[in-house]
Parts: structure tokens; sequence; C-alpha cells
């Protein structure tokens, strides 16, 4: 179940990402493309191709 809180940040990468990348290129997409630090504790989603 996903419960939204108003003390967390959502960000959406809107760019189509390939969905076979593992957590750590997932975590650079955060950190290079968005400039976030993917351990912060905010949510961040990915909409997906292959």
């Amino acid at each position: 179940m996903l419960a939204l809180s108003s003390s967390i940040r959502y960000f959406m990468y809107k760019e189509p990402t390939d969905m076979r990348f593992g957590i750590n290129s997932l975590a650079g997409l955060v950190r290079n493309k968005l400039g976030f630090d993917p351990m912060n504790g905010d949510v961040f989603s990915y909409t997906g191709t292959v």
C-alpha cells in the first residue's frame, strides 16, 4: 500500500527510463539528472520503457 505524507517530497523523473536498470543506475539518474541525494528519504518515481 502507498501512503502519501506531507512530510515526504515526491518527484517524478519524466523521461522514459529503461526499467532493466538496477538500483545503482536509477540512483545515478536521481543524483546526476535531478540533482538530489537518493538516500535522503524522498520518493522518486520513473516512467518505464523496455
